[in-house]
């Protein structure tokens, strides 16, 4: 049978995966049909990966994901991460039903039959999802502080991030995590991409960040802003918005997309000039000064350093309100 979806048919490799068992894709491979695979993960299961076509670690992890939530087992009974004919079907299926349900960035909740099929589209639930961005303070002068962080990210905020439940059960959430960086813009393209793949309008959007991560959060609300003027940032929390001796070039200009931000600073400057300051712009924001919360042994210069966890409490509950907000 001849693969549905308007991702998948009609690409030879994916074509050749779905009914051969020479042709299954594993990793190392490369080309545009991988890249359709990490689009339909993407979309499908909210796979925090990167768009490359390449089959690597990251991919094979998701892939892996993908088959545990539906129990597709190769010959041994096991979950692997080849890409094979029940796989493909399950994709381009789970593919097939959301473009017919006009695509928009949900994801489907899907079961699979005895043969690896879908099943029937007249019985599909779509759960509402929600997204939770996160941009940390670490910033890599080489410029590669942007890339999607991986495995231990030691930053406890995330760690919050991703353990804040759903507000109702059978409601989905999708949190991803990215380092901060004032030389590229590669975590904010691929946070934008992340919002564009899985965003929905039932759902809701909460964006955090930290120092540089700060200036990345406040750029990819404004990028939202002008290419996916529909898309509202339910909550926007930004700790002491700083980029080293940049302070004062910062653009701290809040869009009107963002229906609340939650804006903490201190103003004593590190060693390296890094503060924090009022926002301004258009979109709510409620400025959230902290300079008379610090003791003696919190004085200059370790302000800025000590912010994220200084206001991680009250982070971590503006993004618990926002989420069981109706």
């Amino acid at each position: 049978m001849a693969l549905q979806s308007q991702l998948f048919r009609g690409d030879p490799k994916l074509e050749a995966a779905a009914v051969s068992d020479p042709a299954h894709i594993f990793q190392g491979a490369r080309g545009p049909h991988v890249g359709k695979i990490q689009t339909a993960l993407i979309q499908i299961d909210g796979a925090a990966i990167a768009q490359d076509s390449v089959y690597g670690p990251e991919t094979a992890s998701a892939v892996r994901a993908f088959k545990q939530k539906r129990q597709i087992l190769n010959f041994q009974g096991k979950i692997d991460d080849i890409v094979g004919k029940k796989t493909t079907v399950a994709l381009d299926q789970e593919m097939l039903a959301r473009e017919r349900r006009g695509g928009g960035g949900l994801s489907l909740n899907f079961g699979l039959d005895d043969n690896g099929l879908d099943i029937p589209p007249d019985i599909i639930t779509v759960p509402i999802r929600h997204v939770l961005i996160y941009f940390s303070g670490v910033l890599d002068d080489f410029g590669t502080g942007g890339l999607l962080l991986q495995g231990a990210h030691g930053q406890v905020v995330l760690t919050d991030m991703e353990n804040l439940p759903p507000p109702k059960q059978g409601q989905l959430k999708s949190t991803v995590g990215f380092g901060g960086s004032l030389k590229t813009s590669r975590g904010v393209n691929q946070a934008f991409t992340f919002v564009q793949s899985l965003n929905d309008p039932r759902g809701k959007l909460i964006i955090y960040g930290f120092s540089a991560g700060g200036v990345n959060a406040l750029d990819l609300c404004r990028d939202l802003n002008n290419r996916l003027p529909n898309v509202k940032v339910n909550l926007l929390v930004t700790v002491d918005v700083a980029a080293q001796q940049q302070t004062n070039t910062i653009n701290r200009s809040v869009p009107a997309n963002v229906l609340l931000n939650r804006n903490y600073f201190q103003t004593f400057p590190s060693l390296n000039g890094s503060r924090g300051a009022p926002a301004t712009g258009p979109g709510v924001h409620q400025d959230i000064p902290f300079d008379d919360r610090f003791s003696l042994l919190e004085l200059f210069p370790f302000r800025h350093g000590e912010m994220q966890k200084k206001t991680r409490a009250d982070a971590v509950n503006d993004m618990r309100k926002a989420l069981n907000a109706n």
